[in-house]
């Protein structure tokens, strides 16, 4: 009989032989021949083999048989600890083994990458676009740009791009791009951009788009709120400078004058003044023996009659309401309250010849009645202006 770990081929009187490397005799008996090693073990040398070994960790052997070594675990598998280890563990989700060899961990994915599920991982993936991871990790997703913040290709992406200027991004999200500024708003530099800023009062942006800067209202108009998309143009035979704030900032043009300072109208100076310089608040008098036409910039020297269809174009544009209805028998029936002459030297022949002023007209008042000139063409009145600038009759009050 042969000892445990010992076996002997043939009957004969010499000593029973070792086990050869990958096999083994657990008991002593009539021993003919040492066993093969099962799976998940191996034996490395020849000897009195009672048993073989459990692979190492980062080791394994699928199947029984002549043992002499475990094997290594492929890439993307590993193997913890020792022991009857026939087979190696994939990798778990936010892990990978690029190699094969004595595996007995998987690597955490690194900054930029992430590995969804459990597999022979031997690779992480890179994160899509939209997406980044910060660090490395057990990855298994990759995180959503903040607010302000864009990624717009997959990569390795390690954090996520500023918005650029003149553009936005309002919510944390899957962002593969920012968002263009909407018309009245800007935003001048690249950063954690979640909004875009309002146009200040006296600028203005007419569209939506990659808008940086907001644009300057032109002379002659203004903004007066944050935010325009447009500026306003001042109110006609007025100008303002550029970057204008309000209607009151545009001033009356050389020739005209407000009257009322907290409203943006300009009235024209009358004849027989004038106005040289913007923003007056009144016209003044010609001297003495100069003249001036509607709305005058200067007087000149000696006297000329103004153009008395010129003067009514003006006064159609200032008095657009201060309508005349009436025939010529319902002013005569009305006399206490008319005043009616003729142009003389402002006469135009078989046009404009007479003229007649109203106590109790829509615009007049008891101290300055309105007066019209008779079109005989048209058989209509045609609005010519207050009296305390024609001073066309001598009212009483």
């Amino acid at each position: 009989m042969c000892g445990a770990g010992t076996f002997k081929a043939v009957r004969s009187n010499d000593a029973c032989g070792m086990c050869q490397a990958g096999k083994f005799k657990a008991a002593q008996g009539v021993n003919t021949f040492c066993d093969e090693c099962p799976a998940g073990k191996f034996k490395a040398a020849q000897g009195v083999n009672t048993f073989c070994d459990e692979c190492p960790a980062g080791k394994f052997k699928a199947a029984p048989g002549v043992n002499v070594a475990c094997d290594n675990c492929a890439a993307g598998m590993f193997k913890a600890t020792s022991g009857v280890n026939t087979f190696c563990d994939n990798c778990a989700a936010g892990k990978f083994k690029a190699a094969q060899g004595v595996n007995t961990f998987c690597d955490e994915c690194p900054a930029g990458m992430f590995k969804a599920a459990p597999g022979v991982n031997v690779l992480c993936d890179e994160c899509p676009a939209g997406k980044h991871k910060a660090s490395s990790g057990v990855n298994t997703a990759c995180d959503e740009c903040e607010a302000g913040k864009y990624k717009a290709v997959a990569g390795v992406n390690t954090a996520c791009n500023h918005c650029e200027a003149g553009k936005y991004k309002a919510v944390a999200g899957v962002n593969t791009a920012c968002d263009i500024c909407e018309a009245g708003k800007h935003k001048s530099s690249s950063y954690l951009n979640i909004a875009c800023d309002w146009c200040v009062a006296g600028t203005y942006r007419a569209t939506s788009g990659v808008n940086v800067e907001c644009d300057v209202c032109e002379a002659g108009s203004y903004s007066s709120s944050v935010g325009a998309s447009l500026c306003v143009k001042c109110p006609s035979n007025s100008i303002s400078e550029r970057g204008s704030t309000a209607s009151t900032e545009c001033m009356c043009n050389a020739g005209y004058f407000r009257e009322d300072p907290s409203s943006p109208a300009c009235s024209v100076c009358a004849a027989g003044k004038f106005m040289a310089s913007i923003g007056a608040l009144t016209c003044t008098y010609c001297e003495k023996g100069k003249y001036s036409g509607v709305g005058a910039t200067t007087c000149v020297d000696g006297f000329q009659p103004p153009d008395i269809e010129d003067e009514l174009m003006q006064a159609a544009k200032m008095y657009p309401t201060c309508n005349c209805t009436r025939s010529w028998r319902e002013i005569r029936q009305s006399k206490p309250n008319t005043r009616t002459g003729g142009l003389g030297e402002l006469m135009v022949p078989d046009k404009y010849e007479v003229w007649m002023c109203l106590q109790d007209n829509m615009c007049s008042t008891p101290a300055d009645w309105f007066c019209y000139v008779f079109n005989e063409q048209t058989l209509k009145f045609e609005a010519w202006g207050f009296n305390s600038d024609l001073k066309v009759v001598k009212i009483h009050v």
